[in-house]
């Protein structure tokens, strides 16, 4: 069975690539505000910075604020210390919980199926 919104995506990510317009709005969206979890700096100044576009093209567009609970991410570390001790850079993934850990690090190869087996 065809996917009946295939043509519509093509249109849209042809449209992406071929007008300036919709590009610079991605730019600015990604290197401006940069992440956007929710209720955070980056964010309400997309949404703002979206809302002003819209406007901007004829649209009517607005946003509503309400409060929810949220997740700031904190400082992520790894460190190997055996047998060379050396340091990774890391991030928290959303919602993570603060803590320490430490455990037996394990080379699983290129991470086919059969190894974790």
């Amino acid at each position: 069975m065809k996917n009946p919104y295939l043509d519509v995506d093509k249109k849209i990510v042809s449209e992406i690539y071929t007008s300036s317009g919709i590009m610079d709005n991605l730019k600015v969206l990604c290197d401006v505000y940069g992440s956007r979890f929710p209720g955070t700096p980056g964010d309400i100044g997309s949404v703002k910075y979206i809302v002003e576009k819209l406007t901007e093209y004829g649209l009517e567009a607005s946003y509503d604020t309400f409060r929810i609970p949220g997740w700031t991410r904190g400082p992520a570390t790894l460190e190997v210390t055996s047998p060379i001790k050396r340091s990774f850079e890391v991030i928290s993934l959303p919602h993570s919980v603060s803590g320490e850990v430490e455990t037996e690090l394990v080379d699983l190869g290129a991470g086919h199926i059969d190894v974790y087996e």
